[in-house]
């Protein structure tokens, strides 16, 4: 008897991609939400593609704070470059 599991594919990612990582603050980033685990994501996210990662920006920067320059610059990048913001 076959199984009625669904097999679910990954999307193949192609094209060019800006990152944008962010913690609170310097604890966040110590207690497991750091920088350096937002980018294994990432990698993981766009594993299997043919892609490029053209740049990324990094903030430390309370969720509560509305001004976010390098949130501002990650998106003028990808409409400049036709990137998508990761």
């Amino acid at each position: 008897m076959r199984s009625q599991r669904k097999e679910t594919k990954m999307a193949i990612h192609t094209g060019k991609f800006v990152a944008y990582y962010r913690v609170s603050t310097r604890e966040q980033g110590e207690e497991g939400h750091s920088i350096d685990a937002q980018r294994a994501t990432v990698r993981r996210h766009l594993n299997g593609g043919e892609w490029d990662l053209i740049e990324h920006f990094t903030e430390i920067e309370s969720g509560r704070m509305r001004q976010r320059p390098e949130l501002n610059a990650a998106i003028d990048m990808c409409i400049d470059e036709g990137a998508t913001l990761i």
